[in-house]
């Protein structure tokens, strides 16, 4: 039977990961048959194996040379035969019927270029990762999103308005909606708006690299959707540990990256000059996470 969905996960040294981020691709989690393609980043844990075995008609390609998150994830799609593709991170897994409610929702909204299901960060199921936007960064937002983050006013304030007000994030993640970005750890995407937009930008190592898509798509007339009945659980740091130095070098290099290419020079130095004032303040913070969770997951 022809899969209507193609899996794209790209492993690094996600071995610990994928028996359960696989496993709920079968059923009972999942009952839609899936093709599973798997590029391996030059793991030294025998990730490209272990998907293998987990998952016998998989295709897996092994890179012979580190690449970026945005090529890995290309040369996955380029394989893809379904008429949708999931971009699911290997330290990610899907929830019973999220598969399904993800298609049947885009089946039924046919402009739609991609869908982001509700993701939670533990098995508990409690906590939310912050997956949908509804806006766009431009140097501005990103600037309150640090103060916001950094200052814990975030945590505070719940949802409380004005703080949330001036957060990029959807608001409710109990509530579905029309948003302008998603994030891309499990993203279901058309293969039709795929081919009519293009494949992610390379230039884009890791990070930002689906908030670029997505606002090409968006420019295109397509449409991104967050559907908060469709579930998964996202632990983060799978290849690159959530506290690591080089998390926080990349992030930036992407999102100065990202407002050079929307938004030209004048984004970008605006970005920095807005930001300078705050890194003393990100800096402790990153400073309490790192001491909080020991450089690790």
């Amino acid at each position: 039977m022809a899969a209507d969905v193609s899996v794209c996960i790209v492993t690094m040294n996600s071995a610990r990961h994928l028996e359960r981020c696989l496993g709920s691709l079968r059923p009972p989690a999942t009952t839609l048959p899936v093709e599973v393609i798997v590029v391996d980043n030059c793991s030294g844990d025998g990730s490209a194996d272990l998907a293998r075995k987990l998952w016998p008609p998989a295709a897996v390609l092994e890179n012979a040379s580190p690449a970026g998150y945005a090529a890995n994830q290309n040369r996955a799609l380029a394989r893809a035969t379904g008429r949708y593709a999931l971009l699911l991170n290997p330290d990610a897994y899907l929830r019973p019927g999220c598969l399904e409610r993800l298609v049947a929702f885009t089946e039924s909204s046919p402009h739609a270029a991609a869908v982001v299901p509700r993701v939670f960060v533990d098995d508990v199921c409690v906590r939310d990762h912050v997956v949908a936007f509804r806006v766009f960064p431009t140097p501005l937002r990103l600037a309150l999103d640090n103060l916001l983050a950094a200052g814990g006013l975030l945590r505070l304030a719940g949802t409380r308005w004005p703080v949330r007000a001036l957060h990029m994030a959807w608001g409710d993640p109990a509530c579905s909606g029309e948003v302008a970005h998603a994030n891309g750890a499990c993203l279901l995407v058309r293969l039709a708006a795929l081919e009519e937009v293009g494949l992610l930008d390379e230039a884009f190592f890791m990070f930002r690299e689906e908030t670029d898509w997505c606002f090409r798509a968006r420019q295109g007339g397509w449409r991104i959707h967050y559907l908060a009945e469709a579930q998964a659980v996202h632990r983060g740091g799978g290849s690159l540990p959530l506290a690591h130095p080089q998390r926080a070098r990349l992030w930036e290099q992407s999102t100065r990256l990202y407002l050079r290419k929307h938004g030209g020079r004048a984004a970008e130095w605006r970005y920095l000059l807005w930001h300078a004032p705050l890194r003393p303040l990100l800096w402790a913070h990153g400073w309490y996470y790192r001491a909080r969770y020991g450089g690790s997951e």
